[in-house]
């Protein structure tokens, strides 16, 4: 059971911050913001529009802002994927149905900072132990970068673009992981590990939130498959956000048993090696869509959408 301070500092999300607002906007859409400070999503097609918002601040007087932006134009849908703590009687309340539609992880990992790390590794397997130990032996270093250029951003990418060739799943592309991260500008880092031979193995990218580290995404090239070095990487990222204050680090996302189109396959991978790490999992509530349009409400109606 997580902490009153750390489930304040869980809630703050890459996705309510101004640069990824801008990242959004990048994309046609116009940015609205709540008087709880929430920030929304809105794109126009002439007289029409769509709303949607990544985890905001859910109440029920926010709901009934949501809806005003809504009636300023036609709208056709709202989607949102609700922050933590968002009462969902209120879904039903305000005509939303509840689906399994993902917009951003609906479960996810956590680790408290403010734990020493002594104690952190102690919690370990001996068999996570065992592989960051041999990484070590085997000379992999680990280097972290704050404020990466785009040269930096291009190896990151590069190494990237070579596991999802190999594991056959996309993220986002080299142009948005660029503006994100110019975006996040000092508050975003790469964690990279190194053979020593000095060939990249592994290399994770980070956003900062205040008191909180997110990781954003990452990957083991195919050629160092076998490699230990993503082990050593994770404890000394622990050990790096620690010392610059960070207090919850996130390892933003985990497969969710309540999603019955759920990928088994990212689950046994991904949900796995970091469950090596932390024990916290924190579940965000589903997505919510609400159908503003008549006809649409109607065929979803029909279809049972």
């Amino acid at each position: 059971m997580v902490s009153t301070e750390i489930l304040e500092i869980i809630k703050k999300d890459f996705r309510q911050t101004p640069q990824f607002a801008s990242f959004i906007e990048s994309k046609g859409f116009k940015t609205k913001t709540l008087k709880n400070g929430s920030i929304f999503h809105e794109y126009s097609l002439g007289p029409i529009s769509i709303i949607k918002s990544f985890r905001p601040l859910l109440d029920e007087q926010a709901l009934i802002e949501v809806q005003e932006i809504a009636n300023q134009k036609n709208n056709l849908i709202c989607k949102i994927a609700p922050n933590l703590e968002y009462d969902q009687t209120l879904s039903i309340k305000k005509d939303y149905k509840i689906v399994n539609s993902v917009m951003s992880p609906t479960k996810t990992l956590i680790q408290d900072l403010t734990q020493n790390i002594e104690d952190i590794y102690l919690n370990f397997s001996e068999n996570t132990k065992y592989k960051i130990n041999r990484s070590i032996r085997e000379g992999d270093r680990v280097e972290f970068t704050q404020n990466p250029t785009n040269k930096d951003i291009d190896k990151f990418c590069s190494n990237l673009e070579d596991r999802q060739k190999f594991k056959k799943f996309e993220t986002f592309s080299r142009k948005e992981i660029k503006f994100l991260s110019n975006s996040f500008w000092n508050d975003s880092f790469i964690a990279s590990a190194y053979s020593k031979d000095n060939k990249l193995i592994v290399s994770n990218l980070y956003f900062k939130i205040d008191d909180k580290v997110v990781y954003f995404a990452g990957g083991l090239n195919s050629e160092n498959s076998k490699s230990k070095a993503g082990f050593q990487l994770i404890l000394e990222a622990f050990k790096f956000f620690k010392n610059k204050g960070v207090k919850v680090y996130d390892f933003e996302g985990l497969a969710d048993e309540r999603d019955p189109f759920n990928d088994k396959n990212w689950g046994a991978g991904f949900t796995e090696f970091k469950l090596k790490f932390a024990k916290e999992e924190i579940y965000y509530p589903k997505t919510i869509i609400k159908y503003n349009n008549f006809v649409i409400r109607q065929m979803t109606k029909l279809f049972q959408l």
